[in-house]
């Protein structure tokens, strides 16, 4: 957990050199030394050249497209920056800007003029983000998901997944178990997928907070908060129908033990007892967590990411171009190749485990469950999604299909 100070500094390498690979996989894009190649032609169409930052430097008055990282430095100025130098930012009032949030520490494109003393930004763009059929050509014969594996051919895993098109789960964020009314439209939904109207999903995923105020250490709010998944446990043994379902647990904000330290660890076992006893399918997971459907896999990550992107962003968003949003959050997790793209002093990241963080390759769905309106959003070949708050968004949720990616926004009637 707690790493050498390397670590922090080859944290910020190890995004910039996944970053620059999957620009450099991308035919629009070529390393500077590339032109020196006489296979690199002029009726290839547009093609930009990437110039390392520490050769604009050295180079006199001209344009250049470069990769680095967005940087503050102590004087306040922005400095576009990579592993080996950085130089000096001007931004005029109005720049161009792909969609995206672009806020301190992002890997961002930056095009512009050198006049010698500072970079002019021209433009500033999110790097293009690569699918996961993408990702799978340079990656033939790497897991990059890890745990045991089938016996089974991946042509047969994916004939199963979709065969078994009507297989869902149930997504919901935000269950107060310290709300009686919250209590209460939960059992409305196991009731509803008890009956033989409804097939049982094969998971309940829920995420937190679990409590409606956040976790504070003390013995009144440790048993309030345990008598909330006692009763929960209580609650879902009335359902057999539902045993054969897996209910997953992934904490929240305010949960015990928030440290406030990505990725978090599971709700502690000393107030999920009863529920471990009682419900045979309950999994307490990590924050983030991933899955795998057969050969889809899920990433699912618990986070108001969008008012904490747009409350730090250094450009703000072209919203003339692109209103939505939404859309802006997505493609900057797609080019970031992060689920957290924030500056480690908003939102610290354990420098041992940042991999955990990573989307890379992409997987086939995201669920970014978020405090905001709830949304779809199909980005580089992937799905993501985010059910909204169950107790403040009208008692939302999603039932996601993954055989055929169909994502179905439902709610609770009053």
């Amino acid at each position: 957990m707690f790493a050498s100070a390397d670590a922090k500094s080859a944290l910020f390498r190890d995004r910039y050199d996944i970053i620059k690979q999957r620009l450099l996989n991308n035919p629009l894009f070529r390393d500077a030394s590339s032109f020196e190649n006489e296979n690199v032609r002029e009726d290839q169409g547009k093609i930009f050249k990437l110039t390392p930052i520490p050769h604009i430097s050295t180079t006199p008055p001209a344009h250049h497209v470069t990769l680095g990282m967005l940087t503050r430095m102590p004087d306040g100025r922005y400095h576009v920056e990579d592993p080996h130098a950085s130089v000096p930012l001007e931004f005029p009032n109005k720049v161009a800007r792909t969609p995206g949030v672009f806020t301190e520490t992002a890997f961002v494109l930056v095009e512009g003029y050198w006049t010698g003393e500072v970079l002019r930004v021209e433009t500033v763009g999110m790097p293009p983000g690569e699918g996961r059929a993408e990702s799978d050509k340079s990656y033939k014969n790497i897991d990059f998901f890890g745990g045991p594996k089938s016996t089974e051919s991946p042509e047969r895993l994916l004939f199963l997944e979709k065969r078994l098109a009507e297989i869902h789960f149930v997504i919901l964020s935000d269950l107060w178990l310290d709300q009686p009314k919250v209590l209460s439209h939960f059992r409305t939904l196991l009731s509803a997928y008890s009956t033989p109207d409804f097939t049982p999903p094969l998971a309940f995923l829920l995420c937190g907070p679990y409590s409606s105020r956040p976790y504070l250490l003390g013995a009144s709010h440790f048993d309030a908060y345990r008598e909330g998944f006692n009763t929960l446990a209580d609650i879902i043994a009335e359902y057999p129908r539902l045993r054969e379902s897996k209910f997953v647990f992934i904490p929240g904000p305010g949960d015990p033990w928030d440290t406030k330290v990505l990725p978090r660890a599971r709700v502690p076992k000393t107030v999920t007892g009863r529920v471990e006893q009682k419900v045979p399918g309950a999994v307490f997971a990590t924050n983030p967590c991933r899955m795998k459907y057969f050969t889809h896999e899920i990433v699912l990550y618990r986070e108001d990411l969008a008012t904490k992107l747009r409350r730090n962003c250094v450009v703000p968003p072209d919203e003339d171009e692109e209103p939505d949003a939404h859309v802006h959050l997505v493609q900057t997790v797609v080019a970031q190749s992060h689920l957290c793209p924030l500056p480690l002093e908003i939102r610290p990241v354990s420098w041992a485990y940042d991999a955990a963080m990573r989307v890379y390759p992409l997987p086939q769905t995201v669920i970014l469950a978020d405090r905001c309106d709830p949304y779809d959003v199909a980005e580089s070949g992937s799905t993501f999604v985010n059910p909204g708050s169950f107790p403040t968004s009208g008692w939302s949720f999603v039932v996601y299909y993954p055989g055929s990616g169909r994502v179905q926004h439902s709610k609770i009637p009053n």
